[in-house]
């Protein structure tokens, strides 16, 4: 690009940025998911929830505690997490939602997007 670049250089510039950033969160993300020996959520998973899995955990619950449900199979749910939680917030989601729950660790972003688009959080 030009030397002073223009909006043309400078957009390039940001938008490579931008995927260089995004590529060590998913880094990041993956190696924080190894290392507690948690599967990863995928991103197109919290983007597409069926209504049915997101009324199984109370929006003031998944607020709280930064969870979303995400899918639901044969007596457990999936949770996407920022962390591992501790015994006693897992001994609530597991009580509330009345079904064994399986930890999965997602982008911080997408928790957040997901807790904002299904339950209106701020």
């Amino acid at each position: 690009h030009q030397a002073f670049g223009g909006s043309q250089g400078f957009a390039s510039d940001v938008k490579i940025q931008t995927d260089e950033l995004l590529r060590i969160r998913d880094l990041l993300i993956k190696i924080l998911s190894e290392q507690a020996g948690l599967p990863l959520a995928a991103i197109d998973e919290l983007r597409q929830i069926p209504q049915e899995v997101i009324d199984m955990l109370p929006a003031q619950v998944a607020i709280r505690h930064r969870v979303v449900p995400f899918r639901r199979s044969r007596g457990r749910v999936d949770l996407a997490v920022l962390k591992e939680p501790d015994i006693p917030t897992l001994d609530e989601l597991a009580f509330v939602i009345g079904r064994r729950t399986v930890l999965h660790i997602a982008n911080e972003a997408r928790v957040y997007e997901a807790l904002q688009h299904y339950y209106g959080a701020a």
